[in-house]
């Protein structure tokens, strides 16, 4: 039998103590077959008195007699917690706010400081790759291969993609190419609304300020109402509308930031990384 003793009780003990205590040899009926009931009040307090010996034997030693009882704490599970990032959405907050000095941020890291309690079972970062800028595209894929290399088993990423649209200038006519990322917020969507279905997590975080995500958290909490979900808004990034629908929704403060950078320099699965000399602090 395994008992904490410090869960020790009469009741959780009773049917063990109660089993030892029937082993006792006792005087026979004087009528019929069989052992003597216990009928005399004083004869109860005995063996009441006696269990109590026992509790308080395992209480100070763990042990019951001969037999060695093993400590073992009920403990509840951890919530399982997931995390989605807009990736866009969180790259131009930080540029925004702080150059490029906090790119090199490990987001799994920074996931788990926003609910330390929790149990982390997935980083999904949402993203596509950047086109025509050689130099950007190294430092973006160096930094995701980076974080692939680090968790392996819990960052993903999610893929969208960039398409061009030709702008003119209202005032010279010239005309060029505006790349805008798509499918970011969608993928959000249906990664969010898929993982709630299938009972995921307990609790899902979504790192981003794109209004177009309230269908999708709506969704998810008519398909759980148990399910927790808050809104981490980036650096000068704000909506009204997550904020109004998820009162408990929150900025990811500068200390996070600043306390969950990646190393300048690390090795990770046979591979070596560092900050991007462009990225320097």
């Amino acid at each position: 039998m395994i008992v904490s003793p410090q869960k020790a009780t009469l009741k959780t003990l009773m049917p063990f103590a109660v089993g030892k205590l029937s082993k006792t040899k006792t005087p026979p009926r004087s009528e019929g077959v069989g052992p003597r009931l216990i009928k005399q009040p004083g004869e109860v307090c005995t063996h009441i008195a006696t269990l109590s010996v026992h509790i308080q034997e395992i209480t100070n030693t763990g042990r019951f007699g001969s037999c060695q009882m093993e400590a073992e704490e009920i403990k509840s599970p951890r919530e399982r917690l997931i995390v989605y990032i807009d990736g866009f959405n969180l790259y131009h907050g930080l540029h925004d706010e702080y150059g490029r000095a906090m790119l090199w941020l490990d987001l799994v890291k920074l996931s788990q400081a926003l609910r330390p309690n929790q149990l982390l079972v997935s980083v999904k970062f949402f993203t596509a790759p950047v086109l025509n800028e050689p130099e950007a595209q190294g430092r973006q894929a160096h930094y995701i291969h980076a974080l692939q290399s680090l968790y392996p088993q819990q960052f993903q990423v999610v893929n969208g993609r960039y398409q061009t649209k030709t702008m003119t200038c209202r005032s010279c006519s010239h005309t060029y190419l505006k790349y805008e990322e798509k499918e970011t917020d969608v993928n959000i969507a249906v990664s969010l609304v898929a993982d709630t279905a299938l009972k995921k997590m307990d609790t899902a975080i979504i790192i981003s300020a794109d209004s177009d995500l309230a269908p999708a958290i709506r969704s998810s909490r008519g398909i759980s109402e148990e399910l927790f979900i808050a809104v981490a808004f980036p650096p000068r990034r704000f909506s009204s509308e997550l904020k109004k629908l998820l009162p408990s929704s929150f900025k990811i403060g500068e200390n996070k930031i600043r306390q969950n950078q990646l190393e300048n320099e690390f090795s990770a699965n046979g591979h070596s990384f560092q900050r991007p000399e462009k990225w320097a602090r």
